[in-house]
């Protein structure tokens, strides 16, 4: 095995045993879809030699129920561990001292409450998956005094904002709601939270106050970059688009599925990036497409 191999993907194994040698310059380690329940001891042991790791993800593992102490790996920047149907808590990550990035979640979805995890200072990305057990967000978030980027998924007990979540002033990306003191934020979206979608109703919802000073994204959202609006089965329509001259990336679509043909919206010159979600009765795509210069 070559000394120089810096990236490797290992997944849909039956067992993982151990990392021989030649692994001595790995940077970027992928572990998916591995079905032992531990895999392997010797496996985690041989990690603790990846002294120069410094993305680590663990996903759709469904049999493990345990990762073991990352202690060594101290020049982590990215860790993920989540989409494992039967994990129940995480390992330390007191050592971690380069962690920047951070994914977990989506674990074992009888637990009431998320797993422990260390507040980690210097981290700067948080991306949370939940499951429909949870009635909270994990309090922890609220010590995480260097994020810029939180994104919060699959949370569907979650019926409260909490009134920290406004405490996180250096927020610049946001996949929740919005606090007054959150004076940097640039991208709103709201997505699979339907008991938190109806807190925030306009006429009716306690959580409305929180969000109320947010501007009509027709109107004001003039430094807005990147626009996401997708996965909302009962929409019918868009929104103008015409006063977001920033707007550089857009992400649109999976509607109401009885419309036949895609809502109608308008060119934005400067765009650079436009994803666009379709349904089955679509049998064409939008028009704009053609005059837009992508």
């Amino acid at each position: 095995m070559s000394t120089s191999l810096q990236e490797l993907c290992v997944s849909n194994l039956e067992f993982l045993s151990t990392l021989h040698g030649g692994f001595s310059s790995l940077r970027h380690l992928s572990i998916q879809g591995c079905m032992s329940p531990q895999i392997g001891m010797e496996f985690w042991s041989s990690l603790q030699i990846l002294v120069t790791l410094q993305e680590l993800s663990v996903g759709h593992c469904d049999n493990l129920d345990t990762v073991p102490s990352l202690d060594n790996l101290t020049s982590l920047v990215k860790l993920s561990i989540s989409h494992c149907s039967r994990l129940t808590c995480l390992p330390s990550l007191a050592s971690l001292t380069c962690l920047k990035e951070l994914s977990i979640g989506l674990f074992w979805d009888e637990l009431e409450s998320f797993p422990d995890f260390q507040v980690i200072p210097q981290l700067e990305s948080l991306d949370l998956w939940g499951w429909p057990l949870l009635e909270s967000l994990p309090e922890q978030i609220q010590h995480f005094t260097s994020l810029t980027f939180l994104r919060i998924s699959c949370f569907d007990g979650l019926e409260a904002l909490p009134e920290w979540l406004g405490n996180l002033t250096t927020l610049e990306y946001l996949d929740i709601g919005a606090m007054q003191r959150l004076t940097k934020l640039k991208s709103i979206f709201i997505s699979e939270c339907p008991l938190l979608k109806e807190r925030c109703n306009e006429e009716s919802g306690p959580e409305w106050p929180k969000i109320s000073h947010i501007p009509q994204i027709t109107d004001d959202l003039t430094s807005l970059i990147k626009l996401s609006i997708s996965h909302c089965s009962r929409l019918t329509c868009l929104p103008s688009l015409a006063s977001l001259t920033c707007l550089k990336r857009l992400s649109i679509g999976l509607f109401w599925e009885e419309l036949e043909s895609f809502p109608d919206f308008q060119v934005i010159p400067q765009l650079e990036t436009l994803v666009l979600w379709g349904w089955p009765l679509l049998k064409s795509l939008p028009e704009q497409i053609n005059t837009s210069p992508l």
